[in-house]
C-alpha cells in the first residue's frame, strides 16, 4: 500500500479528494493539508512520515507544486501528482519538464487513479537502491524536569538495540542536564556538542571517534554544563540527516525547554513521546507542552507515556487523558530499585522485572507499525486546553 498526503487550500475539494483517496484500496492517506507547506517544513514532513505520493491541487495556481518538484528532484521515492479540473497541454508540458509525471482530473476517475498507482509502484520497485534516510526518529519530551523521561528514553534505546537487525542511536540533547554519560558510565569525553560542532567535516571515521557504544547501542552523550555555548539549529538538523542515513532508529532525548534546535528535531520526528507522571504539576506542564505543540501543528504526532504509575495515584489514567486530549499508549510502573540496580551495573536491566517488560513493550511499540498510527485520543473534556477542571485545581472552593 502506498502512503500519500494531499495538499489543497479548497475545503470542498479537500473533502471530496480525501474521500476518493481513502476509498482507494492501494492508498493510505496520511493527512489532508488545508494549504501548502514551505520547502523546509515539507522536507520535515517527508522525513517524518515517508509518503510515497504527494497530491497537489493546482486549480488555484501551480507555484507550490513547482517548488516541491524542484525540492524533490533527486528523490526517487516520493512522487508528485497534479490534480485539476481541466487538462491544459501547456501546463502539462511545464510540469513534465520539472519532473511531475502524473496528472489526474478532478473529480477522480477510480480506474485512472488505479492505473497511476500501478505506474508509480512499478517505478518504485525498479528504482536503484541508495542510502536511504530512515524515518524512524523518535523524540522523548518530558512534561517537566524530574518525570523520568531520560531514564525511560535511555532504557528504551538499550532494549531496541538488542533486537535483531536494529542499528540504534541515542542522542542526548538535554545539553546541560543530560544523564546518559553517568547512567552508562561512559568514559569517552566526546559527545553531542562535538558532533554538532564538527558536522561540516563529518565522515564515518570521525563519527566513530565521537560516538560511544554500550550494549550494541551507539550514543552521543551530553557534555559538561556550559550555558554559554550557542547551538546552531541548522547544524543539529544536519547531524540528524547524517545519523538517519546510518541508523535504522534514532532516539532524541530533549530537555523540554523548547530551544529552537529542539523544535527542529520535533518537526523531523515521526513520534513525539511525551512523558508525564500522575502528578498535578506534571500534568499541568504536559498540557502547556501540548498547547505549544498544537501551535506548531505537531500535536498529532504526540504519544503519551505515563511514568511511575501506581494504582493509588491521585490522578487516574482517564483523568490525565481527559486533560491532555491524547490517549496514553504505555504506562510504566514506579521502579526506583530496578533503576538503581541498572545504574550500578551501567545499563543492563533485570529481564525478569516488571519494569523491563514495560520498557520492552514501549520499545516494541515504537519499532512496529503502531509507531506510525497511534490509537485514537479520548475526546477532550478540556476543550482547547481551557482552565483545568476544579477537581484538579490546587485551590478548593
Amino acid at each position: 500500500m502506498l502512503r500519500c498526503a494531499l495538499f489543497t487550500p479548497n475545503s470542498e475539494a479537500r473533502e471530496t479528494l480525501a474521500l476518493a483517496l481513502e476509498d482507494s484500496s492501494g492508498l493510505l492517506l496520511l493527512k489532508a493539508f488545508d494549504g501548502f507547506l514551505e520547502p523546509e517544513p515539507l522536507l520535515d514532513y517527508i522525513r517524518a512520515h515517508s509518503p510515497q505520493i504527494l497530491f497537489f491541487d493546482i486549480s488555484q495556481g501551480r507555484a507550490p507544486l513547482v517548488e516541491a518538484a524542484l525540492l524533490l528532484k533527486a528523490n526517487q521515492h516520493t512522487h508528485l501528482i497534479a490534480v485539476d479540473r481541466t487538462l491544459d497541454a501547456e501546463v502539462l508540458l511545464e510540469l513534465m519538464n520539472i519532473g511531475v509525471r502524473e496528472f489526474l482530473r478532478f473529480p477522480l476517475d477510480p480506474s485512472k487513479l488505479a492505473a497511476t498507482l500501478s505506474r508509480i509502484e512499478t517505478f518504485i520497485a525498479n528504482a536503484p537502491e541508495d542510502r536511504e534516510s530512515s524515518d524512524m526518529l523518535f523524540s522523548f519530551l518530558p512534561a517537566k524536569p524530574g518525570v523520568g523521561c531520560s531514564v525511560t528514553a535511555l532504557h528504551t534505546a538499550l532494549e531496541l538495540a538488542q533486537r535483531p537487525h536494529s542499528r540504534v542511536l541515542f542522542a542526548d540533547l538535554d545539553l546541560n542536564c543530560g544523564v546518559s554519560r553517568f547512567l552508562l558510565k561512559i568514559a569517552n569525553p566526546l559527545g553531542i556538542r562535538d558532533a554538532i560542532a564538527r558536522i561540516p567535516e563529518m565522515d564515518d571515521g570521525l563519527w566513530a571517534e565521537i560516538k560511544s557504544n554500550v550494549e550494541e547501542l551507539d550514543i552521543l552523550p551530553a557534555g559538561l554544563i556550559d550555558p554559554q555555548v550557542e547551538i546552531d539549529a541548522s547544524r543539529v538538523r544536519a547531524l540528524f540527516e547524517f545519523a538517519r542515513r546510518r541508523y535504522r532508529i534514532v532516539l532524541a532525548d530533549l530537555s523540554g525547554t523548547m530551544e529552537p534546535f529542539s523544535v527542529g528535531v520535533l518537526q523531523q520526528s515521526r513520534r513525539i513521546v511525551l512523558v508525564v507522571e500522575p502528578d498535578l504539576a506534571a500534568v499541568h506542564m504536559a498540557r502547556e507542552k501540548m498547547r505549544f505543540l498544537e501551535g506548531q501543528d505537531l500535536h498529532d504526532r504526540v504519544s503519551l507515556v505515563v511514568n511511575r504509575w501506581r494504582k493509588d495515584a491521585p490522578l487516574t489514567i482517564a483523568d490525565i487523558e481527559s486533560v491532555l486530549g491524547v490517549a496514553a499508549e504505555i504506562t510504566i510502573s514506579e521502579a526506583s530499585d530496578q533503576i538503581y540496580k541498572s545504574v550500578m551495573r551501567g545499563g543492563a536491566l533485570d529481564p525478569a522485572s516488571t519494569y523491563f517488560r514495560e520498557i520492552a513493550e514501549l520499545a516494541g511499540w515504537l519499532a512496529s507499525e503502531s509507531g506510525v498510527k497511534h490509537r485514537p485520543a479520548q475526546k477532550r473534556k478540556v476543550e482547547y486546553f481551557s482552565l483545568i477542571p476544579s477537581r484538579y485545581s490546587l485551590t478548593r472552593v
